[in-house]
This record gives structure tokens, C-alpha cells and sequence, in this order.
């Protein structure tokens, strides 16, 4: 213990109260170089909060869906959907909320939130400037406007709450009890999260707006599941067309340590048109809704408590759907008869499709890239304007050698 009294020299006395001040600097220097604070069991903090919304009614209950509108406005409900990278509107939902859709527009549209900033969002006007491609309309928040965050979402509790990340972030390790930290991957303002199925580990696609955990053909084969004579799902599909899946029910199956043994997967031996990042693999709420998840885009660290015991879903249903036939596997005829049907819905819906220019030619542009919009500097085409274009290339070409 530094006793001061008179013994001290006059110099000496003189430096004290400097050399306290700079303690007391670097102290403060130090305490922000830590970063931000949390409370006892690495909980944020109310300051940290910047807002909080609860989950809308009517629609499934594992749907993350909730209303951005300021107070005193009209409803502005999105569906929370981590494996978007942009926000999309379907002309439908954007003229609902009052926007004047434009094809010809090159800019996303803007909107305020409760949040204190405005969301920018695209409106996919590709096919129709009234109607959606699905058949019914909706809104897309996507990660270009959650990763500004700390996201939480309380399936339990049916919550979404959005920290503040210069006062709250993700510690490496969880001290709460019964909590886990699971390191993850970013491709671009998507999440990439391992899952362990039959004891092999697959890279997934944190999907918020999916249903199932749905696995590629390749990362099925590397987990020893033979798909053929699996039960035939019916009507699975997306944006971008149908997607023949099969289900299977994994014996193992172990998601940031925790256990989901007996949980129905889904298998898509041709995979989700390339949506579900680079494995073309999902992770959706079947698994998520069990949670109450926090993810932190900036440390890249997802935060899991598992609430209360609850029943294994499928595709979102409640319980697994009952044993189905086993169909027998598809011959050389049926495999034909398929590649043929998909070739002649390409060709069908090449009208429909943008292309972009590259130096090594054009390429169709799909997946979330449709819903990112173009590039900076960056041209689309429709097939028609590609085709002219294309002409363009070679008789330049032709002309300079």
C-alpha cells in the first residue's frame, strides 16, 4: 500500500497527480481496446440494444417474420432471411407498402424502419411489374442490412432483437449455462455454418428462410447416404424452379455440439441451383427454431441456447411426415425423359433470364445475385440483347484480325 504523507519530497509530490493521470489514460485506453461490455453471463447489455421486435402472428411459427414500419406508419413487414444477401420485394408487397415500381429503375428503392435507418431493397420486377414468379407476394430482409448488427433471434420467445456491435459482440466462448459459441464463414453477408451428419462434418448455408436442413448430392455421398429408394418429397422447389429431394432420416445428426439424432433431412442429389452457398447445402429452422441464436457478423461467431424440449420437424411441419412408398430408382428411360423436361423448362424460360458479360463470354446470372442487382460497372442483358451483343463481339473481332 503507497502511503502519501510528509515524508514525500517536494518534487516528488509535484509528479504524483501526473503520473496518476496517465495511469488512469491508459487504464481508459485499455478498457477500450477490450471492446465493448456485456453483463454477467455474457449477456448484452439495454444499451447495447437498438431494438426489438417480436415475431408477427398468422404465419408458421418457426417463420421469422416481423414489421420494420415506424410508429404511426403502415405496416412494413419482412421475413427475416439470412440466406439472402440482398433485400427483395415482390411488386405486389412494394405496392402495398406505397412504392411506385419502375422496371426501368437502376437503383434500389428505400424505406425508413423502426430501426432508425432506412433499408434499401430491390423490387424483382424480372417477370411481371404487377406479380410475383411464386404466386404470392412477399418481402426479403436480407444480410445487406443485418449485418450492421449483432442479430438475435429468439425462437422461443418468438423475439428478434438487434445489438449495437461497437457495445455488444459475441465472446469466443460462452459462459452462460448451456450455451455455445460455434465459429462460422462469411461469403459475402452469408452465413457458413458446419453441421456434423452420420459423423462427417458439411459446410451449410445458415438459412433463416428455409425450412429443412437440406444436403447436396456430393455432401450426401461424403456422409454414406445412398439416396436412391429414398421417399420422393413432393413440391419442393424455389425462385428458380423445382428441386427433385428425397428424405431421409439422419441416425446422427450433431449441430455446435448439440444432438438432433432421428431429425429428417432432406437430399438433393442435383443440388438448390447453386443457392445454398458453396456445398449448395442448407441449415433452416427445423434446427434454428430450437434455438435462440445470436450471430455476429463482424467476429463471425454464432451464440446458441437451446430452449425448451421440443418434438424433430420436418420441412417445417410439426411432426415428421408418415412413410411414404418407396419408389424404385428411375431407369435410363425416366432419367432421359427428366434431363429432357429440364432442358425444355431452360429453353422456356430463357426470355426470363439475365445474362451478364464477362471477359470469357456470358453468364446466366441466378441464385442471389438476381436479388443483389448488378455490379457496379457491371451489364445485364436480356437473351434477346444477349444474342445481339454476342454478335457484336465477333464481327468486332473479325474485323480486327
Amino acid at each position: 500500500m503507497l502511503r502519501i504523507g510528509r515524508s514525500l519530497r517536494p518534487a516528488a509530490a509535484l509528479l504524483l497527480p501526473r503520473v496518476l493521470a496517465r495511469v488512469l489514460t491508459l487504464a481508459l485506453v485499455v478498457a477500450c481496446l477490450v471492446g465493448p461490455t456485456a453483463t454477467a453471463d455474457d449477456e448484452p447489455s439495454d444499451e447495447a440494444l437498438v431494438a426489438a421486435i417480436p415475431f408477427e402472428d398468422g404465419w408458421h411459427p418457426s417463420r421469422v417474420v416481423i414489421d420494420l414500419s415506424t410508429e404511426g406508419s403502415a405496416p412494413f413487414v419482412m421475413m427475416l432471411d439470412t440466406g439472402a444477401s440482398g433485400s427483395v420485394l415482390t411488386p405486389g408487397a412494394a405496392r402495398a407498402l406505397g412504392v411506385s415500381v419502375r422496371r426501368t429503375k437502376s437503383s434500389p428503392y428505400r424505406k425508413a424502419t423502426r430501426l432508425g435507418r432506412d433499408l434499401q431493397f430491390w423490387v424483382d420486377d424480372r417477370s411481371s411489374d404487377t406479380g410475383s414468379k411464386t404466386g404470392w407476394d412477399y418481402g426479403l430482409l436480407g444480410g445487406e442490412f443485418l449485418d450492421d448488427y449483432v442479430l438475435e433471434i429468439d425462437y422461443p420467445n418468438r423475439f428478434v432483437r438487434f445489438y449495437d456491435p461497437r457495445k455488444y459482440s459475441v465472446p469466443e466462448t460462452a459462459t452462460t449455462p448451456g450455451a455455445r459459441v460455434l465459429p462460422f464463414r462469411r461469403s459475402g453477408t452469408r452465413i457458413l455454418a458446419e453441421v456434423e451428419i452420420e459423423g462427417t462434418t458439411a459446410l451449410t448455408l445458415l438459412d433463416t428462410g428455409a425450412p429443412a436442413v437440406l444436403l447436396a448430392g456430393r455432401e450426401a455421398k461424403k456422409a454414406g447416404i445412398d439416396w436412391k429408394g429414398l421417399p420422393r418429397l413432393e413440391g419442393v422447389g424455389g425462385v428458380l424452379g423445382p428441386i427433385r429431394t428425397y428424405t431421409y432420416e439422419a441416425r446422427r445428426l450433431r449441430f455446435a455440439g448439440f444432438e438432433f439424432d432421428g431429425q429428417p433431412i432432406a437430399i438433393a442429389p442435383r443440388g438448390a441451383y447453386n443457392q445454398g452457398g458453396p456445398t449448395d447445402s442448407a441449415l433452416g429452422y427445423d434446427l434454428l427454431g430450437h434455438f435462440v441464436v445470436r450471430i455476429d457478423y463482424r467476429k463471425k461467431r454464432l451464440w446458441l441456447r437451446r430452449g425448451p424440449e421440443k418434438s424433430l420437424s420436418y420441412w417445417g411441419a410439426r411432426e415428421a411426415p408418415p412413410p411414404v412408398a418407396t419408389p424404385p430408382p428411375p431407369g435410363p428411360e425416366e432419367v432421359e425423359a427428366d434431363d429432357a423436361r429440364r432442358r425444355a423448362e431452360w429453353e422456356a424460360g430463357k426470355d426470363e433470364r439475365y445474362y451478364a458479360e464477362t471477359t470469357n463470354g456470358f453468364v446466366v446470372v441466378d441464385g442471389y445475385r438476381l436479388r443483389e442487382g448488378p455490379k457496379e460497372g457491371e451489364v445485364w442483358y436480356t437473351h434477346e440483347e444477349m444474342l445481339e451483343r454476342r454478335k457484336e463481339l465477333r464481327e468486332a473481332k473479325s474485323a480486327g484480325d
